[in-house]
């Protein structure tokens, strides 16, 4: 991962997978009450038109803490293919991603187990 750009409590960071070569993860998060929220991610082939590939969106920015935000899966430019909402559950470590769109989606939950680590106190911030 590299910070590609900081603009006060604002970052945007590039991930190259070591397991996908040729993907990129461009990833827009912001600083908010001692913790950070993932506001945008967008999945590309490496060098691809930015019009290409998928991305999440998260409104409020989707966080660690459990905080319920809401999600669209946009393909391309402005296709959408997904929307919901996602919330953590921290006490059992796992994420939970409730769907309202497409229809055969409506009303399912998926949980995915995660490995969520808290930033220790004192640590470097983008508005540092």
């Amino acid at each position: 991962m590299r910070v590609q750009a900081i603009a006060g409590d604002h970052a945007a960071i590039i991930d190259n997978d070591d397991h996908l070569p040729g993907r990129t993860v461009a990833i827009e998060a912001t600083w908010t009450n001692s913790a950070w929220s993932v506001d945008k991610m967008h999945y590309s082939a490496a060098g691809a038109d930015v019009n290409q590939g998928v991305t999440l969106t998260f409104t409020p920015g989707a966080t660690a803490a459990g905080v319920p935000s809401k999600f669209d899966v946009v393909a391309g430019r402005k296709t959408r293919i997904a929307s919901g909402s996602v919330h953590g559950d921290p006490a059992q470590a796992r994420v939970g991603w409730e769907f309202k769109d497409p229809d055969w989606l409506r009303g399912k939950t998926v949980w995915v187990n995660s490995v969520v680590s808290q930033k220790p106190a004192g640590a470097e911030t983008a508005s540092n």
